[in-house]
C-alpha cells in the first residue's frame, strides 16, 4: 500500500454572542446622543451597531413648556428667553429674564430656548400696573365706583369691555350698547380690577375697587 498522510488542522474558534443595551432618555426640545454625536428632535429608538454590540437609544422628546402666567413670567425653567410685543413682531430690548414687567398696555408673548430648539407663547394681552382712571372725552360713566360687585356702564355709544385683575390678567369680555349696562363682578374676588372700554378706535381704561 502507498503511504498515506493524513494531515490534521486544528481551528481555535471562539463564538461571540451579540448583545443589545437600551438605554432610555426624556429630553427637553431636542437631545445629543454622546455615542454618535447626532442630535435629534423626534421621539424615536434610534440605534447604533458595534460589531456583535448594539446599543439603542429610546428617546422621548417633550415639548417646550412656552405657557406664562402672572405679570408674564415664563413656566419653562433653565432656559433662555426674549420677550416679544406682539403688535410688530419684534423683540423687546433687554427683556431676557423668565419674568417681564410690562409698562404699556398691548400684547406679549415669549420665545423660550431650550436646548437650540425654541418655542412661542401665546400672545397674552395686559394691562401693565398702576394705570389710572381716565376722565372719558366720549361721555362713558362707570359707577358706582366702590362696588361690592355691580358696576353701571353707561355710554352713548356700543363698546367693547373687557376687565382686568390688578396683576393684568384677563378676566372677561362682554359688549355693551347704548345705555346703562351691567357689568357683574360679584362672583370675582373683592380687589383692583382695570376696565378696557373700547369704541372703535378709541380706549379708555379706568381702575375700578370691588369691595
Amino acid at each position: 500500500m502507498p503511504n498515506e498522510f493524513v494531515v490534521t488542522e486544528k481551528l481555535d474558534l471562539t463564538i461571540t454572542l451579540s448583545t443589545t443595551s437600551t438605554t432610555t432618555i426624556s429630553a427637553i426640545g431636542s437631545y445629543t446622543w454622546a455615542l454618535n454625536n447626532v442630535n435629534y428632535t423626534i421621539s424615536d429608538n434610534y440605534s447604533v451597531v458595534n460589531g456583535c454590540d448594539t446599543q439603542i437609544l429610546a428617546l422621548t422628546i417633550l415639548p417646550i413648556d412656552n405657557t406664562t402666567i402672572g405679570v408674564l413670567t415664563a413656566n419653562a425653567t433653565d432656559a433662555t428667553y426674549q420677550w416679544i410685543d406682539c403688535g410688530n413682531n419684534q423683540p423687546i430690548a433687554g427683556e431676557t429674564n423668565q419674568s417681564f414687567t410690562q409698562t404699556a398696555l398691548g400684547d406679549y408673548q415669549v420665545a423660550i430656548t431650550v436646548n437650540g430648539v425654541s418655542s412661542l407663547s401665546a400672545c397674552v394681552n395686559v394691562i401693565p400696573l398702576g394705570v389710572k382712571n381716565e376722565n372719558s372725552k366720549l361721555g362713558i360713566q362707570l359707577y358706582p365706583n366702590p362696588s361690592k360687585g355691580t358696576f353701571y356702564l353707561k355710554s352713548p355709544f356700543d363698546l367693547e369691555v373687557a376687565v382686568y385683575n390688578d396683576l393684568g390678567q384677563f378676566i372677561l369680555s362682554q359688549k355693551s350698547f347704548t345705555g346703562v349696562n351691567v357689568l357683574d363682578l360679584s362672583m370675582n374676588a373683592s380687589g383692583i380690577y382695570f376696565i378696557r372700554v373700547i369704541e372703535a378706535s378709541n380706549v379708555n381704561t379706568y381702575k375700578v375697587i370691588k369691595n
